[in-house]
């Protein structure tokens, strides 16, 4: 694979640890910042009724992402979780699960679903739209380790493998290529557990964007800037799709790092 491709696994940069400490209370001003904000996502573009699985991160569960999902149920999307309890890896069948409710989904409302997962839950969401990108509508990846080796030394991974075992290299791998819909990968430079050049989409397709957030990682479900942006992206019409590009006051909300380098050389951001 060649190096603008992916990042070889000794130059896979890993999160400041101080940005590690500091997640708790930096999930808390998140929240604070959401409530703040309000009256501004009232006024978020509305959705079409279309079906909306929400994956959650390594640990997490639909609990995780209850009040996203109430708010994309209250805009105008069929919003739901992924139904399968905590997220402890891709063990027991899960991902084959997960392929049955898209599937269902599918069938049920006779429209392409779209797939927003969180962290690990990211993941899950690229590999099921390689798989099936006729049943995908869109992926939106928040903060997933896209290009990050599920082998190093962190906690994090320590924990992962000890539950799953040594990451399957193929999985690995095909999680790097973007899937074949359009794809939003959001991430944050002030991110604690995934270091933001390694949730970022690197060589993708004409309809593929990086888009970047302020906040810590377990906080982006409770991200004000994470909301508009998934409001705005479920709101484009299949074969319509065009990058995100906030205006008006909206763009204090986004790091301009983002406009200059898109997903061409993150390396440079």
């Amino acid at each position: 694979m060649r190096g603008s491709e992916a990042l070889s696994e000794e130059k896979r940069p890993s999160a400041h640890p101080v940005l590690a400490l500091l997640e708790l209370p930096r999930v808390a001003a998140d929240l604070v910042a959401l409530g703040a904000a309000s009256p501004i996502l009232r006024r978020a573009p509305k959705g079409d009724q279309h079906a909306v699985i929400l994956i959650p991160g390594f640990l997490g569960s639909d609990r995780y992402n209850q009040a996203l999902c109430k708010y994309l149920t209250r805009i105008g999307y069929d919003a739901s979780g992924w139904t399968l309890g905590r997220n402890l890896g891709p063990q027991d069948g899960v991902l084959v699960a997960l392929e049955a409710r898209l599937l269902a989904k599918y069938c049920e409302t006779g429209r392409k679903v779209s797939l927003i997962g969180h962290s690990l839950g990211g993941l899950y969401a690229r590999l099921l739209a390689q798989k099936h990108p006729d049943k995908v509508r869109l992926v939106l990846s928040l903060g997933s380790p896209i290009s990050e080796s599920l082998d190093s030394g962190k906690i994090v991974a320590k924990l992962f493998k000890m539950l799953n075992g040594a990451a399957d290299p193929v999985q690995r791998a095909a999680v790097q290529l973007a899937p074949p819909v359009p794809t939003t990968a959001v991430y944050s430079r002030s991110d604690g557990i995934v270091h933001w050049r390694n949730a970022m989409q690197r060589d993708g397709h004409a309809e593929c964007e990086n888009v970047a957030v302020y906040g810590s990682h377990s906080g982006l479900t409770f991200n004000a800037a994470v909301w508009w942006l998934l409001a705005d992206r479920l709101a484009q019409k299949e074969q319509e799709w065009q990058k995100f590009k906030p205006s008006g006051f909206l763009r204090g909300w986004y790091p301009l790092c983002q406009y200059k380098t898109e997903a061409v050389n993150p390396a440079r951001c």
